[in-house]
């Protein structure tokens, strides 16, 4: 169904405000219209308005029950109120009128996918593909499913076919080369890990400095970005000190939480949270385009496991006086970030990870910022200690887990920094797009003891 072609400009545009302005005049002038009662409806949408939106397309439906596009329209927007249940029965009623209806069918095995039904959601990819084999986007989303189910290596065929009709497809070419990475095809999954970027999305580096693609180091000083979350660079840092012996000055730039941490670690390294203040530079790169570098040197697998984090003596004093040496329970963490578009899926609440604690009637410590009143009540209950507020940074995170048995958590940088510790692990997460922490319980590659928990799916 078209809408008015000046309200979709104005959607287009991102001018929400005025589109809404927009169709309401028009659907003022003419109240039987569906058109303009579906263009306020995405425009009310678009403006976080979603009852009134409810409202006008459901207006729209009774003036046009038998639109198609109108279905399709409203099972979208049950789907962006969080209303998944009427957005599943929103795409299989529509599905049952026009069966090659691809939006919907693409739709529907996502929104299955984003539900944890992982063989429901390959299921139905398999059959929008059966009917749609060109589209690129379901062979992808049906190979994600396929991993996330356990079947990799069927994924990673799906993904290439994703790959064979976009080739130039950038999520494509980046779900691929997870998906290799978490089958431990290293030779062929860093290439493809470098579509990690968005389009138009720039890595970060020094104006006029060139990006450093394998050239002889020797007498050169080269400036190394982190990129991403901590946890990312707290994993590939440990390329930091293969990096030092090819270069004659080497400069690495991270997050000022993790600077303390990383200078201990490294302490013949120049490690800051900003480019240092009129130092010549030759070349720059990224922390997650070292394996790539290194892939072209002969090592294609990360370097071996082991301890490489190394907490200050400063963070060691102050663990020291918060627990005693012999302290033997767990460490928490149950959210990540939250600015973070993935933090939703990836987070649990406290008690449902204490149910999948390895030492239930042990205890706890949690490392868990902003720790809302209910949360601090159950852990006062169980006799649990919170160490947030004596976690400034990174520093003194890692002398006060080093002191523990091990850590809890969900996919945080946490993790990491257990797994850069060498301390036991547990990680309850759901298995999409998991390629750090490895498969059906063998373990990862990254960190010698780092396990996902079994049965994590919410």
């Amino acid at each position: 169904m078209l809408i008015d072609p000046a309200g979709q400009a104005l959607l287009a545009a991102g001018d929400h405000a005025r589109a809404v302005r927009h169709f309401s005049s028009l659907a003022a002038l003419d109240p039987n219209a569906p058109a303009a009662s579906l263009g306020l409806a995405l425009a009310l949408a678009a403006t976080g308005r979603f009852s009134e939106a409810e409202v006008a397309i459901a207006h729209a439906r009774n003036l046009a029950p038998t639109s198609i596009d109108l279905l399709a329209a409203q099972a979208n927007l049950y789907e962006q109120m969080g209303d998944q249940a009427k957005a599943l029965q929103g795409y299989l009623d529509l599905l049952t009128r026009d069966p090659n209806h691809l939006p919907a069918a693409h739709n529907l095995g996502s929104l299955l996918y984003r539900l944890g039904y992982f063989a429901e959601a390959a299921q139905q990819h398999r059959e929008t593909v059966r009917r749609h084999p060109q589209s690129f986007a379901t062979w992808r989303d049906l190979g994600q499913a396929l991993v996330a189910g356990g079947q990799l290596d069927a994924g990673i065929d799906a993904l290439a076919k994703a790959c064979q009709l976009a080739p130039n497809e950038r999520d494509n070419r980046f779900a691929h080369g997870l998906a290799l990475l978490c089958a431990g095809r290293w030779a062929e999954g860093w290439p493809l890990y470098e579509a990690r970027w968005q389009p138009g999305e720039a890595p970060p580096g020094l104006p006029g400095v060139p990006t450093w693609q394998g050239e002889a180091l020797t007498g050169k000083h080269l400036v190394v970005f982190a990129e991403q979350g901590y946890g990312d660079t707290l994993m590939f840092c440990r390329y930091l000190p293969l990096l030092a012996g090819l270069t004659a000055a080497l400069s690495v730039v991270v997050p000022a939480p993790l600077v303390k941490l990383l200078r201990a670690s490294f302490p013949d390294l120049a490690i800051d949270s900003r480019p240092t203040a009129g130092a010549a530079a030759h070349y720059s790169i990224t922390l997650g385009s070292l394996p790539l570098r290194f892939l072209a040197l002969g090592q294609a697998t990360p370097p071996r496991p082991g301890r490489y984090l190394q907490p200050s003596p400063t963070a060691r004093a102050a663990a020291a006086a918060l627990l005693p040496e012999d302290a033997t329970g767990l460490g928490l963490t149950w959210r990540g970030q939250p600015r973070y578009a993935s933090n939703r899926g990836r987070s649990l609440d406290l008690p449902a990870l204490l149910a999948r604690s390895p030492q239930p009637e042990g205890r706890h410590y949690a490392f868990q910022p902003d720790i809302s009143a209910a949360e601090q009540a159950l852990l006062a209950q169980r006799g649990d200690t919170d160490l947030a507020p004596h976690l400034p940074d990174f520093d003194h995170s890692a002398a006060l887990l080093e002191r523990l048995g091990g850590l809890l958590t969900v996919d945080t940088a946490m993790a990491h920094l257990a797994g850069g510790l060498a301390l036991p692990c547990h990680i309850a997460h759901r298995r999409e797009g998991e390629w750090r922490w490895g498969t059906d319980g063998r373990g990862s590659a990254w960190y010698e003891k780092c396990w996902l928990l079994e049965n994590c799916d919410r």
